[in-house]
């Protein structure tokens, strides 16, 4: 993607976000309004009104979520150019594989793959400042020492196994 593209994209973005606020506090004075309007059946009127905003928070969470899903995963599908590094501890002797590519917006991908049948065992994606750094332990892989979350366990969680088939 161009630099030009990627701009657009911020712009409709922030965009988006400004009016989402805007949106939201119009319809939290509505609310108020609408709660505070007579004396009889303020109660009902709030319930009535929290379902509502609830609603309409859990959708607009809902959007951006699967927005933000979209946007990562089609990063990921667009990625050509990989890294490729095999596990050459005493521990797995080439058990595994890992392949990195660098992603738009400063981030990096990294996968894991069992080496008998290439299938894909972990996939994950990290922020990173400079050029990749793998590390092959006995019980796990280090993308970056100076991050928490920067391992993977060998073999891979559950979770691990269960979101790299996830598109």
């Amino acid at each position: 993607m161009n630099g030009l593209a990627e701009g657009m994209q911020t712009y409709a973005v922030g965009m988006f976000l400004i009016f989402a606020m805007i949106a939201f506090l119009v319809i939290f004075i509505v609310t108020v309004v609408y709660v505070f309007s007579g004396r009889e059946g303020r109660g009902v009127r709030l319930k009535t009104a929290l379902k509502k905003l609830g609603t309409w928070l859990g959708s607009i969470f809902v959007v951006c979520t699967s927005w933000n899903y979209y946007q990562d995963a089609t990063d990921r599908a667009e990625v050509t150019k990989f890294h490729s590094e095999l596990s050459y501890n005493d521990a797995h002797k080439g058990e595994y594989m890992a392949e990195y590519a660098y992603l738009p917006r400063n981030r990096i991908l990294l996968r894991v793959y069992r080496t008998s049948d290439m299938s894909l065992l972990a996939e994950r994606t990290y922020s990173y400042p400079d050029a990749a750094r793998l590390t092959w332990t006995k019980n796990s892989l280090l993308y970056d020492t100076s991050i928490d979350d920067g391992r993977i366990s060998l073999p891979p969680t559950l979770y691990d196994r269960i979101t790299a088939r996830l598109p």
